[in-house]
């Protein structure tokens, strides 16, 4: 199952993610934005730029259920093992 590149946690069906590259997702929450296209960060409690993870495009914050084939996420209800 696809994992946070952050957290660790597995991702849930409606959970809103980031795409930064083909290998390289994380749940919306874990992130911050700055406006340039989209300047991704690791959400932190003191910024730092050495958190910067990338950059992304409006197409690239989906759903995970849209991103990901089925048993790459968590369904709604589901516990990770």
């Amino acid at each position: 199952m696809k994992k946070c590149n952050l957290c660790g946690e597995v991702f849930k069906k409606f959970d809103t993610i980031i795409c930064i590259s083909e290998r390289d997702y994380f749940h919306h929450s874990c992130v911050s934005f700055a406006p340039i296209k989209y300047a991704v960060f690791a959400t932190s409690k003191a910024a730092n730029y050495d958190d910067f993870l990338g950059t992304c495009d409006d197409e690239d914050i989906q759903l995970a259920e849209i991103v990901f084939d089925e048993g790459e996420y968590l369904k709604e209800g589901e516990e990770d093992d």
